[in-house]
This record gives structure tokens, sequence and C-alpha cells, in this order.
């Protein structure tokens, strides 16, 4: 699914500006301030601790800047139940100026850490953080995830783990 905003207007300006003008008004850092990413609004993520323990989350990017961006590669580290699991995307997603991306995370579960995840998983809060690499016509820039907490996440196939035994 793919949203936009209506920021066009003055951001038609820029598009006859010369590369090296933009890259001194658009420096990397201020790119990556104009790319909004948190957990997708009225999504639930999934952990699924059965026989094939697996998470999937998924993050909504917003590209409030006036160029389009492409996302390169990114990487997550999910935090739950005491583990952290790394994932990564490795596709490549083009965001228009004023559009919204959802990103889908999804990565298999080591069968110690689901065991492990099953004891301690109303304990620990579950978050999320990472780095997503991007690129666009003036410089690949990257965005650091701060840690979103407050998943709401569904839990499934409990049943099929035991704790790890002391």
């Amino acid at each position: 699914m793919l949203d936009t905003i209506p920021i066009g207007g003055l951001f038609a300006f820029f598009n006859w500006l010369p590369l090296f003008v933009l890259r001194r008004f658009f420096p990397p850092a201020k790119i990556a301030q104009l790319i909004y990413v948190d957990i997708k609004p009225r999504s639930r993520a999934t952990l699924d601790l059965g026989q094939a323990a697996s998470f999937t989350i998924y993050l909504q990017a917003i590209n409030l800047s006036p160029f389009v961006v492409e996302l390169d590669r990114a990487s997550f580290r999910f935090y739950c139940g005491g583990q952290t699991i790394n994932a990564s995307i490795l596709n490549k997603q083009a965001i228009m100026p004023g559009a919204t991306a959802v990103l889908s995370i999804h990565e298999n579960i080591p069968d110690g850490h689901a065991n492990t995840m099953v004891s301690f998983l109303d304990r620990n809060p579950q978050a999320l953080d990472g780095n997503i690499e991007f690129n666009c016509k003036l410089h690949p820039f990257a965005k650091n995830i701060g840690r979103l907490d407050g998943l709401d996440l569904n839990v499934y196939g409990q049943e099929h783990r035991q704790p790890p035994t002391a």
C-alpha cells in the first residue's frame, strides 16, 4: 500500500536547482531527519513460538524530503523475552516524496532463544531498534532508528516450548 502526503508546491522548486546547491542545503543528516520511521499503526507484531519460531513486525517509513529516496538495506535488533534477534531487509525499495512505504521485518528465531523467550516473555518489554541505509540523487545517508517500544505483540505457539531448566 502506498499513500502520499500532499507536499508538492515548494518542493517543485527544488527540481530545477543544480545538485551542488541542493547538496549544500541538504546534507545527509538533514535528509535523514526528513525520513520518519515508526511502528505501523493498527498493525500487530507477531511472535510465533511454534516448531519453526519466527517474528514479523511492520514499520512505516514516510519520506518528508523533496527527493525520491531508495531504501538500500536495513538491519534491526528485536528485543523480546531477554533475547536479542538480529534481522535485516535487503530488498531495495523506492519511496517517492511525500509517500508512505511499509517495511516488513520477518526473521526466524533459533530454538534456544525461543525456549528462553517463553520463560521471560512477561518480564521483559519488547522493543526494536536498528539502522537503515538510503540512497538519493544527492548522496547516500543512514537513518538510525532508536528504541521503538510499545509493540502490540500477538504470541502464538507457547505450548510447543519448554522453558530452559537451570
